[in-house]
Formats: C-alpha cells, structure tokens, sequence
C-alpha cells in the first residue's frame, strides 16, 4: 500500500488530500467527506484506520479537509462555503481518479459530510455511488445539533 499526501484545487481553495492507495486496485474508489468542527476532529483517527482498511482490501480511499477546515485554505466564515464543499467533494472524486486510476467513485459522507456529498450529486458531480452516515433528516435537525454544538463549545472556552 502507498499513502500519497498532497494539495490539490478545488475551485479558489486548496485542499489537503490523503490517499491510500493499494497496489492491486478495484475499479472503484472512495471519497470520504468528513463531519464538521469537533466531530472532524474525533473522526480523523477513526476515518484514517477506515482508508487503511479500505485499500489493503483493493479499495483506493482519497481523505480530504473541506475548504475553510482543517489545513486546507481559507476559513469558516467564507461567504459561500456550502456551495465550495459540495465543489470540493467533485474536485476529490477527480483527485481520486487521477490518483489511482479507478473509474467509479464511491462517496461516503459522515454526518454534515453526507449533506455535502449529497448536494454534490444533486450538482451533477462525477460520482457513482453515495454512502451517507449520520444524515440529518431534515434542515431543522441538522441546524438543531449545529447550535447545540456551538453552545457547548462556547461553554468550554468561557
């Protein structure tokens, strides 16, 4: 297995990406769209062990951090954020493609990941496939925990 780490473009950000890649390859591949803010950071151990797993059984599996997160450019209060996710989850399935060669996309979106992923193949993205984990049933809910979340992060820093 090979780990490749490096930027790529999506739009006018630039994205940190990691791919595990095996060497004897299926033709389909797996973008994962990470949660948001806290849960991304509890996540990213899990989701790294979840690449591994992914491409020492053949699956390719390309990582990355949203634009305005993590080490990739620009910052949460972004004006047009969603629609630069939604852009980016497109941008990594190519990443993805261009990386290992697979011809189909699979991607699987954890909790606010699963709406991005979502609004990417609803905007047309070159993706065959959608695995969403912890999908908000609607607006209200996912709005509901977001606030929540923010509450209980301003309670540990005040």
């Amino acid at each position: 297995m090979n780990a490749v780490h490096r930027w790529f473009r999506s739009a006018g950000y630039l994205l940190l990406g990691h791919a595990d890649l095996p060497k004897n390859r299926r033709e389909t591949g797996v973008v994962i769209v990470p949660p948001f803010g806290f849960e991304d950071v509890c996540a990213h151990r899990p989701l790294r062990h979840l690449a591994g797993m992914l491409a020492a059984n053949g699956i390719p599996a390309l990582r990355f951090d949203l634009p305005g997160t993590g080490d990739s450019s620009g910052g949460p209060l972004d004006s047009g954020l969603p629609d630069a996710w939604a852009a980016s989850v497109s941008a990594a399935a190519a990443e993805l493609r261009d990386l290992s060669g697979v011809t189909r996309v699979a991607v699987f979106g954890i909790h606010l990941g699963s709406t991005v992923a979502l609004m990417a193949a609803a905007a047309g993205a070159d993706i065959q496939d959608l695995i969403l984990w912890g999908a908000a049933a609607t607006g209200r809910q996912a709005l509901h925990e977001l606030r929540a979340y923010a509450k209980m992060q301003r309670a540990d820093i005040g």
